[in-house]
């Protein structure tokens, strides 16, 4: 591989990984991704990596940066989810 593929290979995952976060903040803020239904645009950029094997790595580093803006935190303590004696 040359350097120049190399170099085209990061900067279409880092492509990939901005589109997905995005896609995944914008309909946040709508509140469209929380709720009885979920409309959660970046979830269809998961089958580009069925497609070709190269963006996995920009579907990755989507996934991991988009989850702080989640706003069911998986470490969150809520009233629900929390034992009361």
């Amino acid at each position: 591989m040359s350097r120049q593929t190399g170099v085209r290979a990061l900067v279409i995952n880092a492509l990939v990984a901005a589109l997905y976060i995005v896609l995944a903040v914008v309909p946040g803020v709508f509140n469209l991704a929380s709720g009885a239904i979920q409309f959660r645009v970046s979830e269809g950029l998961n089958h580009l990596v069925a497609f070709n094997r190269k963006y996995l790595l920009g579907v990755v580093v989507g996934c991991v940066a988009t989850t702080p803006f989640s706003r069911r935190w998986v470490g969150s303590t809520s009233s629900s989810a929390v034992a009361k004696p």
